[in-house]
Order: structure tokens, then C-alpha cells, then sequence
């Protein structure tokens, strides 16, 4: 069954003893609730607050959801703005990241294979998931026997 309405996004704003905001992201971050994101994101910048923004409790992510969160890690840095996205992710945002090969968008800086691009979280008690390893190896080579499709001849 298609997704007529996307789910309510939520989110959860704490501040800790340090004064760092913790947003944390609930529901789904779509084409309808990425707008609701990046204002409250824009809020946050404005009163130079730093920023950890969770999604590991986030139950979808699309592809315009995901550029909500490039564009303001990538606004963040061009500010001078601490903004960080926590690496502990939900199953959702760690597959998307891994078929877009958008990590290095959201932790610039992270070396491929590295702990920063998203390769799960050292929280203790986390139960966010891991991003599975499909497609090239490490090395950046395509797996054993894997063969390019053909083409067709015109």
C-alpha cells in the first residue's frame, strides 16, 4: 500500500548541563516535514546554540529529508556553527546514507571506513542499527565475481 500522509514529525529539544541542544528526531522526515527541520534548525543557529542532532529514533527518511540535514551541517560549518549529527542512526537514515554514499556530506572531514561516516554508534546501550556493508569492498573494489551488466546493442 502506498504512503498517502506522512507521519507526524516530533521533535525533542534538551539542553545539558555543557548548554549543548539535543535535537532529537522522531517519525518521519519527508518532502512534507523537512521545512519543519530546517526551521527549527535556523532557530537554534540564530541563538548560537550547539547543536547534536539525533536521528536515531527517526522511522523514515527520504531523499529531501536527507538534504534538509546536509544543508544545515553544511550552513552550520560556513557559519562557524556547531552543528553535529550524532553517528548513533536508526536502520532508515544508516541504509539511505549508505545507498546515497552521503556520509561524508553529514560528517565532512570523515575518512571512508571510518568510525565518522556513519559506521554506527559507541554509545553504550544504543540499539541503533549499523549499516550493512553491500556493494564494493573497503578496498574500492567491486566484490569477487561480480561482472557491469551488459548493454544492450542499438
Amino acid at each position: 500500500m502506498k504512503r498517502l500522509l506522512s507521519q507526524p514529525l516530533d521533535i525533542h529539544l534538551v539542553r545539558d548541563a555543557q548548554g549543548i541542544v539535543r535535537l532529537t528526531v522522531l517519525g518521519e522526515l519527508d518532502v512534507a516535514t523537512a521545512g519543519m527541520l530546517r526551521a527549527r534548525i535556523r532557530d537554534l543557529c540564530d541563538a548560537r546554540c550547539a547543536v547534536v542532532l539525533d536521528l536515531s529514533a527517526l522511522g523514515f527518511i527520504d531523499a529531501s529529508g536527507l538534504r534538509a540535514v546536509i544543508e544545515s551541517v553544511a550552513q552550520g560549518r560556513q557559519a562557524g556553527w556547531d552543528l553535529e549529527v550524532d553517528q548513533c542512526l536508526s536502520a532508515s537514515v544508516a541504509r539511505l546514507l549508505e545507498l546515497t554514499s552521503a556520509a561524508g556530506y553529514v560528517w565532512p572531514g570523515a575518512g571512508v571506513g571510518s568510525q565518522a561516516s556513519g559506521a554506527g554508534c559507541q554509545r553504550p546501550g544504543c540499539t541503533a542499527a549499523r549499516p550493512e556493508r553491500r556493494g564494493r569492498a573497503s578496498s574500492g573494489r567491486p566484490p569477487r565475481g561480480w561482472r557491469p551488466p551488459s548493454r544492450p546493442r542499438i
